[in-house]
């Protein structure tokens, strides 16, 4: 091999090394970017926390509220009467109802004729009907039927 083809061999070797310390480099300073950016800090100020808790404070408030019409879900009406003594039935139908489940909330109506008793406070239309489906089964309320309605909201979690 003469010179020349040694030097060139040379100059070959010297830039794959060069490049390979080059690609190196950079593939670890890549790393160590990602791996930075992974943990990101806010600077908040202390009283946004405060501002947040009045907030849900007021809103929950507000929602509870005996006057607020709530907001649109579904409720099961398993009874309504017309009649002379029906808002004497329809109290004895919620009693029992409230017996049977302490843990449902229920309401008496009156919608011109009918005196009605509603249970629950369901978000879906599915919630309601699985209710529905379950009082059915267990204590035979044949004329029950999900209704649309204004419910309550339950209390906010903190």
């Amino acid at each position: 091999m003469s010179g020349r083809e040694i030097k060139g061999i040379m100059i070959k070797r010297f830039f794959i090394i060069i490049s390979i310390i080059a690609i190196s480099i950079a593939s670890y300073t890549q790393q160590e970017m990602i791996q930075d950016t992974t943990e990101s800090y806010i600077n908040k100020d202390v009283r946004v926390d405060s501002l947040i808790k009045l907030h849900k404070k007021a809103m929950q408030a507000y929602l509870l509220k005996e006057d607020h019409n709530g907001i649109d879900g579904y409720r099961v009406l398993i009874f309504r009467e017309v009649g002379n003594n029906a808002s004497e039935r329809i109290e004895w139908e919620k009693k029992k109802f409230d017996n049977r489940y302490p843990e449902v909330p229920s309401y008496k109506s009156y919608q011109e004729p009918w005196f009605r008793v509603v249970v629950g406070d369901f978000r879906t239309k599915l919630e309601a009907e699985e209710f529905l489906w379950k009082i059915k089964r267990r204590y035979g309320y044949r004329g029950a039927m999900v209704v649309k309605s204004k419910i309550k909201l339950a209390p906010l979690a903190y």
